[in-house]
């Protein structure tokens, strides 16, 4: 999903303070303006604008659930993260949800920046919830698609008494191969084709739809030839 890779460049842009918000562009001399676009008062910095500016307020205060702690403006983007992480395991999913709600306070707020008129607190959120159990019920759906998918077949070697063909054989019926072209010693392609390797032949001929048999040149050519 396109927007939960801008909402992870979004977080990793904000954990590095390197928004395009008016103090680090005062710091990269771009501007002289350090107050807030959508309040006009005080700093623009990450933490007011996302927590402390009346239209951010506007948004955290539709919320359902209440933070596990009180953020203090002090704090960087990455303390806020830090102490979600800590409650993860009473407070399953919220750090999911705030990202997504910071990142559309922060769209919002470009928007409104270029002369757009932005939308309501509330319809903020509720886009931005939105999209976080979008993102989780097609995440189940993809684990649920993969263990639907039956047992990997792992090919395991044929007993020592089984030689040759046999063991081709079993290997192209383990792995769900049905067409297969074997190459073996000239003698034993032979002795296959005329049946006296048996067990080879009903195991390779079991197994695959299709095959067929290849010599290819070793020590037992000039052995079969000599008997010729």
């Amino acid at each position: 999903m396109s927007n939960y890779k801008e909402k992870r460049h979004f977080a990793w842009k904000a954990g590095r303070n390197i928004l395009a918000t008016k103090d680090n562009l005062i710091r990269r001399k771009i501007t002289k303006d350090a107050t807030c676009v959508l309040c006009g008062q005080l700093e623009e910095t990450t933490c007011h604008l996302l927590w402390f500016c009346k239209h951010a307020r506007e948004v955290q205060e539709s919320n359902k659930f209440a933070l596990p702690f009180v953020i203090d403006q002090s704090w960087s983007f990455l303390d806020i993260i830090q102490n979600l992480q800590n409650h993860e395991v009473t407070h399953p999913g919220l750090l999911e949800k705030v990202i997504s709600i910071c990142w559309g306070i922060w769209k919002d707020r470009n928007e409104r920046r270029m002369g757009g008129s932005g939308k309501p607190g509330r319809m903020i959120l509720k886009t931005a919830l939105h999209l976080v159990e979008e993102y989780s019920t097609a995440n189940d759906i993809r684990q649920g698609d993969k263990s639907s998918v039956g047992p990997a077949k792992i090919w395991k070697p044929p007993d020592p008494e089984r030689k040759g063909y046999g063991g081709r054989g079993v290997f192209a019926r383990d792995v769900g191969i049905r067409e297969a072209e074997f190459e073996g010693d000239s003698l034993i392609v032979c002795m296959a084709l005329q049946g006296a390797v048996v067990s080879g032949v009903v195991a390779v001929t079991s197994a695959v739809t299709f095959f067929c048999l290849d010599e290819i040149s070793l020590d037992s050519t000039l052995l079969l030839s000599q008997k010729a």
